[in-house]
């Protein structure tokens, strides 16, 4: 398959997921059924093996399925389609095995989710005023809520002289602001001397005599070799022998040292989030995405996951810090009939009870026929954005 079949596989609207499986096992989502595909088969691994560099390289991914891990991870984008690559190799699967989940994302205004019941233009107003306000916003729901679509249209309220550092595994958002720079976790190419040289020189021993033995002395070649390791290096040792992950916590850290007035995270799933309520806390507002089912699991689970940083060892501290840096909670439910709303707009008030409950208060909410609020932000609340002269 060539650099641009692969491209116009991944661009193609009519599927939502591709699973190669193995030379004879090929599929594509469509609608919401999977469809097997007679066509697309390989001769053996070896030819199967081209097709995903191939979309490695559309993904512009620095790793390569080469025998020195034994699974790669990478991110597409493009026009209004992003996908998320996924790749397991032998020995830990018996053939090249391939994921790609994509999504075709429509980028939508703030005005483009009143006009389609998404919201109220009274809730979107307020979210303005937040974001004037440089509140620090967290946006949950589950899978396909219209996550991304929410953060998108929220960090587009931003000012327009904001310096904006985006942080995201794919990348999904796209802002108006002129100054924003994106950055991706991913992995970049290691030197082949963070490979425990006994263990290599052991392989190559091995593999030599072998050759040998096989009257193949005449033929040795590092391409081969490379092959050997692949085939029988352990897994947990190749894992990171050529490429470094660069993870989403490590480009959160880094986005601080670039004096970003804003930081949004395109999905906190792990030990970026205690990095991102840190920046938060220290006045660099931010917006996020969690995936949660429901405002108040959202706040538990970023509770959870700063509890997986070992810096962080108690609950109290955690379920402190995060009551004390996120302000607002946008939850998005699973939709009904592909119609996306804003189920709850929550106020997180800085108190914790009995060590890790956080207290908040629900402003706003679909009762299952129309958007109510129920209740004014709170004193402290207001006082804040008054004395940023925002109503």
């Amino acid at each position: 398959m060539s650099f641009l079949e692969a491209q116009q596989l991944l661009d193609d609207p009519s599927s939502s997921e591709l699973l190669m499986l193995g030379p004879d096992a090929w599929f594509t989502t469509t609608g919401g059924k999977k469809v097997f595909h007679d066509g697309k088969r390989f001769a053996d691994d070896e030819e199967m093996r081209g097709w995903p560099n191939t979309v490695l390289g559309a993904c512009g991914s620095a790793e390569r399925v080469d025998g020195s891990s034994f699974k790669i991870e990478a991110a597409y984008a493009s026009g209004d389609v992003t996908a998320r690559v996924h790749i397991m190799c032998p020995p830990v699967t018996d053939h090249y095995e391939v994921t790609i989940a994509k999504q075709h994302v429509v980028r939508m205004d703030m005005g483009d989710l009143v006009d389609n019941g998404t919201l109220s233009e009274d809730m979107a107003s307020f979210l303005a005023v937040a974001v004037a306000g440089r509140l620090n916003i967290l946006v949950a729901g589950g899978t396909g809520a219209g996550k991304t679509p929410m953060l998108n249209a929220i960090g587009a309220l931003c000012d327009s002289t904001d310096s904006i550092v985006v942080a995201q595994d794919v990348h999904e958002l796209s802002l108006p602001q002129k100054i924003v720079r994106y950055m991706h976790s991913g992995a970049v190419r290691s030197p082949i001397k963070s490979v425990p040289m006994e263990r290599l020189v052991g392989l190559f021993i091995e593999w030599t005599m072998k050759e040998m033995s096989n009257g193949n002395d005449a033929e040795l070649s590092l391409e081969d070799f490379v092959g050997y390791v692949g085939k029988h290096a352990t897994a947990d040792l190749w894992a990171s022998a050529f490429y470094t992950p660069v993870g989403l916590d490590a480009v959160v850290r880094e986005a601080l040292r670039m004096r970003p007035d804003r930081i949004m995270v395109g999905e906190v799933r792990g030990a970026e989030c205690s990095q991102m309520l840190e920046a938060m806390s220290a006045g660099h507002p931010g917006m996020a995405t969690v995936h949660a089912r429901g405002p108040r699991e959202a706040l538990d689970k970023l509770v959870m996951l700063v509890l997986k940083d070992e810096s962080h060892p108690t609950a109290s501290y955690a379920a402190r810090l995060v009551a004390q840096t996120i302000d607002l909670v946008v939850y998005l439910p699973t939709p009904e009939n592909d119609q996306h709303r804003v189920g709850t707009i929550m106020e997180v008030v800085p108190n914790v009870v009995n060590e890790t409950t956080i207290t908040h208060e629900v402003l706003y909410q679909f009762n299952g026929q129309t958007f109510e609020r129920t209740q004014q932000p709170s004193s402290r609340l207001r006082d804040r954005l008054v004395s940023r002269g925002l109503v």
